[in-house]
């Protein structure tokens, strides 16, 4: 059986790794560009982009699980018996009882919106004037109620003994089996909840060159992002186990020989566990990457002849000339020039895989830990 479990929980995990590839999330770009207009001329871009996102789950279940058991081999009688020898073997009872509730899970995954927003000021005309305004906003809600109410029962009787062997003319012998009881009461995992979200926005880009001289260029930005996360998770365990067992109670008397009277032992072995609102939460994406100060180059310095130098030395600046972007500031999922990005390491997919599949092995390793104590504490019984 854990055989089969572990290798369901393998094939599981393979074919999510498969969907989660094939279904990728989509990339939406948005570029703005004022480029190529005229001297002193005025332009100006303004643009909201916001994505709201609201997940909410609701889950209720009662349950409720009643055993009973009697198992009896005692109650015998052996009296008023004549010949030399009176005896009386009961049987052994050995009672296994198993419930397990694996209530309420709730998963929720929302990944970022990777909307690749860019922005350029490029080409335009001497002492122009140029303006990009841009706010995104990004605002994702999860809500989850769980509510468990879980009754166990189980009552159990079971007897070997109250055995009777009076006025007998010989030897009298009472002899009762032992009673085993091995159950377990396993609540859990009962209402988990799996929730990862994003937090702040996706990555912007933007770039500002060749543009004429006294040109006026400007980008603005308003990065905004907001993640709320309410979990209510209610548990109810009631947990009632009673039992009756008696080797015992055996009667022997006015008998004329001798008298032996054997109770069995009794083995008790009754396992409760409750593992119940478990919350496990990853925010995470998103994060603006930050190309820091630029590296020092070295440069290594060559001879040049002296004509040249004169010849640089005499040339006027041009105001014109295209300036240089270094790059460190290049965000590398834009393909382009930028002074921010998303960071080429920050692989959404791979944090994804790497949160699900610890999730599962957690899950499947705390059955396996609960269901095993209990057979492990039975064989220490045994033995």
């Amino acid at each position: 059986m854990v055989y089969l479990k572990h290798k369901f929980a393998k094939i599981s995990l393979g074919i999510y790794l498969i969907l989660n590839l094939v279904f990728a999330p989509v990339v939406n770009a948005t570029e703005i560009i004022i480029s190529d207009n005229g001297t002193g001329s005025d332009n100006s871009v303004s643009m909201e982009v916001g994505t709201t996102t609201i997940v909410e789950q609701t889950n209720n279940v009662n349950v409720e699980n009643n055993v009973t058991v009697n198992s009896n081999t005692g109650d015998n009688v052996a009296s008023d018996n004549s010949g030399d020898f009176a005896e009386i073997t009961t049987g052994s009872t050995t009672t296994n009882i198993g419930i397990e509730n694996n209530l309420n899970t709730s998963t929720a995954s929302v990944s970022c919106c990777e909307s690749n927003l860019s922005a350029e000021i490029n080409g335009n005309g001497t002492g122009s004037g140029n303006n990009i305004n841009v706010i995104e906003a990004s605002s994702t809600t999860a809500s989850i109620n769980q509510t468990a109410t879980v009754i166990n029962t189980v009552q159990g009787h079971s007897n070997t003994g109250r055995n009777t062997a009076d006025n007998n003319n010989g030897n009298v012998s009472i002899t009762t089996g032992k009673i085993e009881i091995i159950g377990k009461i396993i609540n859990g995992p009962i209402n988990t909840s799996i929730i990862n979200l994003p937090s702040g926005t996706s990555g912007f880009n933007a770039k500002v060159g060749s543009n004429g001289s006294d040109s006026k260029n400007a980008i603005f930005v308003d990065l905004l992002g907001n993640s709320s996360l309410y979990i209510i998770n209610n548990a109810y365990l009631i947990n009632d186990v009673n039992w009756d067992l008696e080797t015992g109670k055996n009667v022997a008397s006015d008998n004329n020989g001798n008298v032996s009277i054997d109770s069995g032992d009794i083995l008790f072995d009754f396992f409760i566990s409750n593992n119940a609102n478990i919350n496990i939460t990853d925010i995470t994406c998103c994060d603006i990457f930050d190309p820091g100060e630029p590296e020092e180059k070295q440069e290594e310095e060559e001879e040049t002849p002296e004509e040249e130098v004169n010849e640089e030395d005499s040339d006027d600046d041009n105001d014109d000339d295209e300036g240089e972007i270094l790059d460190e500031a290049a965000a590398i999922e834009a393909g382009g020039p930028g002074i921010a990005g998303l960071s080429d390491t920050s692989s959404e997919n791979a944090q994804t895989l790497f949160f699900w599949a610890g999730l599962i092995m957690m899950i499947l390793g705390v059955r396996f830990i609960g269901q095993n104590i209990s057979s492990k504490k039975l064989e220490i019984f045994k033995n």
